[in-house]
């Protein structure tokens, strides 16, 4: 299962095309939140299902804040960001809810990182890039419980 993954987009979807022609075809995606509303024309545009959540930003959603997913074995905690201060709580939210995984947003700054036997995921933000990165998406790989992330600079 291939599963594009987005946050941060601020209603500005412009560079989603180009997206789109980096992760190839795709099964799912996940928006992090900050405009969850733009899931609905990630969805279409990429003829799948995504699953948002709501970011500090989405006034008014009523996407979760967050999302437990468990998709071919794997298990992933989607959240915004915004209420865990460090990695390390973010991190220990995730073991809580054994999950292999914790995808967030919020920084718009991608991240790749394993704490412990958790994996960290952030795709920083594919419409207003912080830190010098630039916009960004993330692609999982998802296969009988064995997960591979890449991250995208589009």
């Amino acid at each position: 299962m291939r599963v594009a993954v987005f946050s941060d987009t601020h209603g500005q979807l412009v560079r989603l095309q180009a997206a789109q022609l980096l992760l190839g075809r795709v099964d799912a995606a996940i928006h992090l939140g900050d405009f969850a509303r733009d899931g609905d024309a990630i969805a279409e545009s990429l003829g799948v299902v995504c699953h948002t959540v709501r970011g500090n930003c989405d006034y008014g959603s009523s996407a979760p804040e967050q999302r437990v997913l468990e998709l071919d074995g794997v298990r992933l905690l989607c959240v915004h960001g915004h209420r865990y201060p460090d990695l390390y709580r973010l991190s220990l939210k995730a073991e809580e809810e054994r999950c292999h995984a914790a995808l967030f947003g919020h920084t718009h700054i991608p991240l790749l990182e394993a704490h412990g036997s958790t994996l960290l995921v952030n795709p920083g933000s594919l419409s207003r890039p912080r830190g010098g990165s630039r916009p960004g998406c993330a692609l999982l790989e998802i296969e009988r419980g064995d997960l591979r992330v890449q991250l995208f600079s589009v």
